[in-house]
């Protein structure tokens, strides 16, 4: 899986640019084009004067069905690993995802995430509260993490969520403002508080962002139009170039109730 992003002048349409010999520069344009026939899968999102983003991944056998969450996540400027993470899981039918952020930046920070992230795949079925609590223990070793648990459930139109520290989450819907979802102060593996799991409507076609202190609140889905839709890396890695900041580990996360 790869993710390209830059913030140049970007392109009005993205479809026409990937067509063959289509340049704007007097090249061959073919650059997009032979990009998403080597593609197993290829998507992209551009806007005039914000940028692009391109995602594609190649698989060795068929192609999975449509991705129901995306996350990406970079170090802090000069760092070489992310004390930012995350991990996306289905057991016994319920899909959940995490999102972490270790203490501090560099390698303790990396492996105190990285102790998350192996307790969260191996955790048996759970709610977030209870998926938070094993997390909590079995991160007693490292200096510990903000972490945050959701479970979107498409059949009952509800987002279970449980978090410790300052990760952030919103539920957007079209014609709703953005809805913050509540996280209890406390660190996991540390410092942690009585657990407290809340449910939040997340009817279809609602969008939930998660992301770690390294990212800015100040993005609105509604200045990419169209993005809200496509898929959940796409928009995770578009609002990770725009509200994410170099001073610090960040992570964006995009989950919806169905792919």
């Amino acid at each position: 899986e790869l993710v390209a992003i830059d913030s140049g002048p970007g392109m009005a349409d993205l479809a026409l640019s990937s067509a063959d010999g289509h340049s704007t520069t007097g090249t061959l344009g073919i650059g997009l084009g032979a990009i998403a026939r080597q593609s197993s899968w290829f998507d992209g999102y551009s806007l005039p004067g914000r940028g692009t983003v391109l995602t594609v991944q190649v698989w060795d056998g068929p192609v999975p069905g449509p991705d129901w969450a995306g996350a990406l996540a970079r170090p802090i400027t000069g760092e070489q690993v992310s004390g930012d993470g995350y991990a996306v899981r289905v057991v016994d039918g319920r899909r959940q995802v995490l999102v972490c952020d270790g203490l501090g930046h560099g390698p303790l920070a990396a492996a105190a995430t990285g102790a998350a992230l192996a307790a969260f795949r191996a955790a048996p079925a759970g709610s977030p509260s209870t998926v938070v609590q094993h997390l909590h223990r079995a991160m007693s070793h490292t200096r510990g993490a903000a972490l945050a648990v959701a479970e979107p459930d498409p059949v009952s139109g509800l987002l279970r969520y449980a978090g410790l520290g300052n990760i952030a989450a919103m539920i957007v819907a079209a014609g709703e403002r953005r809805r913050g979802l509540v996280s209890l102060p406390g660190i996991a593996g540390h410092q942690r508080p009585s657990v407290r799991e809340y449910d939040y409507p997340f009817p279809a076609g609602a969008t939930l962002v998660m992301h770690s202190d390294g990212v800015t609140d100040r993005w609105d889905l509604a200045d990419y139009p169209g993005l809200a839709g496509r898929a959940p890396l796409l928009a995770a890695a578009t609002l990770l170039r725009d509200a994410g900041i170099r001073r610090d580990d960040a992570c964006v996360l995009v989950a919806r109730a169905e792919p």
